[in-house]
């Protein structure tokens, strides 16, 4: 089983509990190492009280640049729930980066600031950071190709699916 939706089976009463249940994403700040590729966010679906959490790509360093992982982050996640017209981002949830955020931001779009210290967050930063430790070591040339293969797979899934980077 995916480590993301161990997560989610694992959490799911946790983070109802924690957030509103209609949050439709929270992106978290797993930062990439010098060397190491990263999962650089995760995002948790609500939907009819269903949970869902997904790691969103694998980024390094010379992709992102060394000043703000999170706000690729961030970023990320906001456009990758927008793609999902099954669940648009409505309310973003988020822990990293909060003044940076509002250049994403739509009109119709919240924003709710979450610290870093509550216990849910610190277990999601700790298992985010174990996944990116045991990711190989990914070369702009590896991260173009996964991201070729991602694409076609895409495709063939359609657009009902919901788009996982």
């Amino acid at each position: 089983m995916d480590n993301a939706y161990r997560l989610a089976l694992e959490w799911g009463i946790q983070f109802q509990e924690l957030f509103d249940p209609l949050a439709t994403l929270i992106a978290v700040d797993a930062s990439a190492d010098h060397e190491r590729a990263s999962y650089a966010g995760i995002i948790v679906h609500f939907r009819d009280g269903e949970t869902k959490i997904s790691t969103i790509g694998q980024v390094t360093r010379i992709l992102t640049g060394p000043a703000y992982p999170e706000l690729w982050a961030v970023n990320c996640a906001i456009r990758c729930a927008r793609r999902d017209r099954h669940l648009p981002a409505r309310k973003i949830i988020f822990t990293d980066c909060q003044h940076a955020l509002a250049c994403e931001m739509r009109v119709h779009e919240e924003i709710r600031w979450v610290s870093r210290r509550t216990p849910i967050i610190k277990r999601l930063h700790v298992e985010a950071n174990r996944m990116r430790k045991s990711l190989p070591l990914m070369t702009p040339s590896s991260y173009r190709a996964v991201e070729r293969q991602k694409d076609m797979a895409g495709q063939e899934r359609g657009s009902k699916d919901v788009a996982i980077l």
